[in-house]
């Protein structure tokens, strides 16, 4: 086993550099807790900034009722992403496509106004080109 003071230390940070790295994270850390953590998910925004980028609306009031409603609310929407109720029996389909250089291939789905639509999929090799939309019948 080597003594402690045959190590090749050349490289290796300092201690003093090891504590203002760990000061720096520490404060950066405290930043993000009181701007953005405290005012999304606890609605306590000590500096008011959290108000200012639309945070606070995260854990307000008007959210959690819209979100224990069976309606979601527009003012969450794009917060929630794809998360509603519904008395629909849920569904899995699945597809396989092969499709050569330059084919193209569309695929439908019939639904009803109000209903979602989850998909994944995986692709091997090479790069896909997408277009979702939605049409009336006919």
């Amino acid at each position: 086993m080597k003594n402690i003071s045959e190590l090749n230390t050349e490289g290796l940070p300092s201690s003093q550099s090891l504590i203002k790295g760990t000061l720096i994270a520490f404060v950066i850390g405290v930043l993000l807790l009181v701007t953005t953590i405290l005012p999304a998910e606890y609605a306590v925004d000590p500096t008011g900034l959290g108000e200012k980028m639309g945070l606070t609306i995260l854990s307000s009031a008007e959210a959690n009722e819209a979100e224990n409603s069976d309606k979601p609310s527009n003012l969450l929407d794009s917060a929630l992403g794809p998360v509603w109720k519904s008395e629909a029996v849920y569904r899995t389909d699945t597809t396989q496509l092969t499709l050569q250089p330059g084919q193209g291939a569309e695929i439908k789905s019939k639904m009803k106004p109000g209903d979602n639509f989850v998909f994944s999929w995986k692709i091997e090799g090479g790069f896909v080109s997408f277009d979702m939309h939605g049409e009336p019948p006919n």
